[in-house]
């Protein structure tokens, strides 16, 4: 997963996390969960090395075709493939100029790689996905929750919107902070929604009653 689902996809999904509680899963601990494989895009900066061929060494951007250019190789489609894939591809082609090459290629800047906060945080709005994001350096880069308004009981994670398995991941905020659960890794694509406390809901509703009574 790379892209971030559009806005219907969003709200049908967070419709359909709320409303199916069965379909929500609790946060709890790091149990043995399947990680969605980080795919390349237009933007992302790869490094790719051959053992023992340092004039091989090259820092490339995967251009807005979604291709690269590579010594011996040319021209290459990357865009959609993931780290793994794109190497076994550029070590099949190379073994036409070189004996048994060991490739190596690493993600440097993942540009192309989302995450979104919505909800009662200051600034609401996609960031850049980093390798090893969590859930608390998000909400940092979001500029904290809103004050007296945010639910930190009952965060939502929302993954793989954009996919055939969506998921929903309930998130007690409180259990983090306090030590009691792990910080939680963030994945390419995933939308942290923030609800606003049901109190505030409430004074909300009462402010809006006494207004019209008022009038």
């Amino acid at each position: 997963m790379r892209r971030l689902a559009s806005w219907p996809a969003f709200l049908l999904g967070l419709v359909a996390s709320c409303a199916t509680p069965e379909a929500v899963t609790d946060w709890d601990a790091p149990a043995d969960r399947p990680v969605t494989p980080v795919v390349l895009g237009p933007g992302d900066r790869i490094q790719v090395s051959v053992w023992r061929e340092e004039e091989l060494l090259r820092d490339l951007v995967v251009r807005p075709d979604g291709r690269i250019s590579y010594p011996l190789v040319g021209d290459l489609k990357v865009a959609g493939l993931t780290i793994p894939e794109t190497r076994k591809l550029l070590q099949r082609l190379l073994e036409e100029y070189l004996r048994r090459p060991q490739v190596t290629v690493t993600l440097e800047r993942p540009a192309s790689l989302r995450v979104r906060a919505l909800g009662e945080v200051a600034r609401p709005g996609d960031y850049p996905w980093h390798e090893a994001d969590t859930l608390l350096a998000l909400l940092a880069r979001a500029g904290d929750l809103v004050p007296h308004t945010a639910y930190r009981s009952d965060l939502r994670v929302l993954r793989g919107l954009d996919g055939e398995r969506p998921e929903a991941l309930r998130v007690d905020l409180h259990r983090i902070l306090r030590g009691e659960a792990p910080d939680l890794p963030l994945e390419p694509g995933d939308v942290v929604y923030v609800p606003s406390h049901p109190i505030t809901d409430w004074g909300r509703v009462l402010a809006q009653c006494l207004g019209r009574r008022s009038r």
